[in-house]
């Protein structure tokens, strides 16, 4: 017959706003606020838990490297190096080079528009 080992009993002095927090997180869970902590503290304190907080870290991290990639392309082809020479040294100094603007259709010129206004029957005055 297993004779079940009694458990050791710990008192600690929480701040009243994790002990509310501690509560309510017991209510929801139908669980008793022991339970809670137990399975708090063995999860602060297992030895795979540092690993897990290594892997999210290390999921961060590319995610942030992958976006400044981006970042940096897209950096690079608004900026250029000028071969001129600089006061720190042999570096070039980087200029801003503006993106191309977009190109708009040719307006018409002013007697495109009176000859068109004329097709209609209608002075470039305003008087037909």
């Amino acid at each position: 017959m297993e004779t079940r080992k009694k458990k050791a009993q710990v008192s600690v002095y929480l701040d009243p706003a994790i002990m509310t927090m501690l509560a309510d997180h017991a209510a929801r869970r139908g669980q008793s606020q022991s339970m809670i902590a137990e399975a708090a503290i063995a999860s602060f304190l297992s030895p795979d838990a540092a690993e897990r907080r290594e892997a999210v870290i290390a999921k961060r991290l590319d995610q942030l490297d992958r976006r400044m990639t981006r970042q940096s392309a897209i950096a690079a082809s608004r900026w250029r190096a000028w071969p001129c020479s600089s006061s720190s040294g042999s570096r070039p100094r980087l200029r801003y080079q503006n993106p191309p603007r977009r190109q708009h259709a040719p307006r018409p010129a002013s007697d495109t528009i009176s000859s068109s206004l004329r097709l209609v029957g209608v002075s470039p005055k305003g008087r037909s």
